[in-house]
């Protein structure tokens, strides 16, 4: 048996017009392994003039592609000298590596008591990215059941369990609006970039935020008036850990940053610390007094 290893290829030309199409389409042994897809990427690109022209890789995350020592990412960067990024929307594990609460999202039973919950399933199991919704409307059936009858809910009617879906709830919101910022349309690097910055930062006030007033926690605000000694610092700690984890992820992109500054605005960045190719051209470019004039006007 088996797979295929898809190659598309991104150009750009003087015109600066983008265009992507499918370079090859290789066929792979079902057990293909980091190896293989560095072997059969590599000879299809020798075809056409190697990786001399070729200013960055791209990779959907998986393991065979992401390993450091092994995997396509690791082989790439001991052989060649251009940076290799992995699909900006494929970071999903962010959504399932930080948070170990298998109790809780194994399973959540929504017994439809509303015409606003009718586009939701009688039963789901969770995916992270899509768990936004089903999770919001679980926990406003239960704010709105009044007497449970039923063994599962009667089972999680307790203050710890309400306390985690609570945040569960939250946390899934915020994540899915900054996979939506991701995903929107006719972006450039640099716009994604601003929203992963934008959602470290947003991690540093959330942390704080679960030590007092709960302004960007509806879910959790409410089971905390509900039950006057609930204590949510302690969820404090998956945030960090959801921080840590968005700090590897995005480890490369930070990487680039310099790169990405000298191309929103090459006015301002600092000229020593860019490649030493760009140096004088940049030095004409910050000096052109009409150049600098028209920035001004900006």
């Amino acid at each position: 048996m088996f797979c295929k290893l898809f190659i598309f290829v991104k150009t750009v030309d003087e015109q600066f017009s983008i265009k992507e199409k499918l370079l090859d389409l290789v066929p792979l042994p079902i057990s293909a392994n980091g190896s293989d897809i560095y072997s059969a990427l590599v000879s299809v690109v020798e075809k056409y003039g190697r990786f001399s022209k070729c200013s960055c890789i791209v990779t959907e995350g998986a393991k065979c592609m992401t390993g450091k020592n092994t995997g396509l990412v690791g082989l790439l960067r001991k052989n060649y000298d251009l940076p290799v990024l992995h699909c900006i929307t494929h970071h999903k594990v962010l959504c399932n590596k930080f948070v170990k609460m298998n109790d809780v999202m194994k399973k959540v039973i929504l017994v439809e008591i509303s015409p606003k919950f009718h586009d939701i399933s009688l039963r789901s199991e969770i995916r992270w990215l899509s768990a936004g919704k089903l999770l919001t409307a679980f926990f406003e059936f239960l704010e709105t059941a009044g007497k449970i009858e039923y063994d599962y809910l009667e089972k999680h009617q307790n203050e710890e369990c309400l306390s985690t879906l609570a945040f569960l709830t939250d946390i899934t919101e915020h994540l899915n609006i900054f996979k939506l910022k991701l995903k929107g349309k006719k972006q450039n690097i640099c716009q994604l970039m601003s929203h992963i910055e934008a959602f470290k930062k947003k991690l540093r006030i959330f942390k704080e935020d679960l030590k007092s007033e709960l302004k960007f926690f509806k879910s959790s605000s409410e089971i905390k008036n509900k039950f006057n000694s609930t204590d949510l610092k302690q969820y404090g700690q998956y945030v960090i850990e959801l921080r840590k984890e968005s700090e590897k992820l995005f480890s490369d992109f930070d990487n680039m940053k310099t790169m990405f500054h000298l191309f929103a605005d090459p006015m301002a960045v600092t000229i020593e610390d860019q490649d030493p190719e760009l140096e004088m051209e940049l030095c004409e470019l910050q000096s052109d007094i009409l150049l600098s004039s028209k920035q001004n006007l900006t």
